[in-house]
């Protein structure tokens, strides 16, 4: 149980985070970085929440049979029909950040110190 856990919180910081701040960073004023690093985005953006959704929920999907097929034609599309991942990511991820990104926001604040507490008492515990 600990192990998929920490799976979970390891796809979620390692994918989910970074997505969920690329779309932000498209509806903030700040200089972007080449424009061919923004052609990709919705791509990486796209699989990183289809890892973190999948990751998530894999013992309940895995219980029907021939999953894996389906996910290696999600990921077949994504990667050779041109735009998809432009279409999955402006119709669905985009919309659903942006409506709730007051409450990310918080939800990233609260993490955060959370974090920061677990840190300090585990130096406490250790006495240094």
């Amino acid at each position: 149980m600990f192990g998929y856990l920490i799976n979970i919180y390891t796809m979620l910081l390692a994918f989910a985070y970074p997505a969920v701040h690329t779309i932000i960073a498209q509806h903030e004023k700040t200089e972007t970085p080449e424009e061919q690093a923004r052609e990709w985005m919705p791509y990486w953006t796209v699989l990183a929440f289809f890892h973190a959704v999948y990751t998530t929920f894999s013992p309940i999907i895995d219980m029907f049979p021939f999953t894996y097929l389906l996910r290696f034609g999600f990921i077949t599309a994504l990667v050779t029909v041109p735009k998809l991942d432009e279409v999955v990511y402006n119709t669905i991820l985009n919309p659903f950040v942006i409506e709730h990104k007051t409450e990310i926001k918080n939800w990233e604040l609260r993490a955060k110190a959370y974090v920061a507490k677990g840190f300090t008492l585990a130096k406490n515990h250790a006495g240094t």
